[in-house]
């Protein structure tokens, strides 16, 4: 949502200030705890929201949706949420309120994780790994040594030979 804010108000912007929105992308979707050893990255990001307010409110919009996991119980991340999706409705920027609107759908999913802390993330690594080993797995000649290997997978590590 935000890069694609960028892009439209870069095509719109002044040619004197053009060069301010190049090479920023990166500064605008990185957290703000990245940024505070960096200032000339600071300097950059802090100039380009100074000169474009819509880009500026979605970069604070971006932030503020970032701290909901900050929250410490379902009522408290249901009540920031809702107060979030207002604030993004109010803002009056298209990719904002298409991307509130996104949000707002995926409501009760997101709400889920404060019933239940756990993602995906390990879910999506050991099917890596299977896609990894499934790939090497080219010349096995039965599917019952393939499922030893996958049960193997939590004690192997792969590295690079050549």
């Amino acid at each position: 949502m935000i890069d694609e804010l960028r892009r439209k108000e870069a095509q719109t912007a002044e040619l004197t200030e053009q060069h301010v929105f190049k090479g920023v992308r990166y500064l605008l979707l990185k957290g703000q705890e990245s940024l505070e050893n960096d200032y000339n990255a600071q300097h950059r990001l802090y100039r380009l929201l100074e000169i474009n307010k819509s880009l500026n409110t979605a970069y604070i919009l971006k932030e503020e949706l970032r701290e909901l996991w900050s929250c410490t119980s379902l009522k408290e991340a249901e009540q920031y949420l809702e107060n979030w999706l207002k604030k993004a409705w109010v803002s009056g920027i298209n990719p904002v309120i298409k991307f509130a609107k996104m949000i707002a759908s995926h409501r009760s999913g997101i709400l889920n994780y404060f019933k239940h802390p756990i993602t995906t993330a390990q879910v999506e690594g050991i099917n890596n790994k299977i896609k990894v080993l499934k790939r090497m797995a080219y010349g096995f000649r039965d599917i019952y040594y393939f499922k030893l290997r996958i049960y193997a997978l939590h004690e192997s590590r792969y590295a690079l030979i050549g």
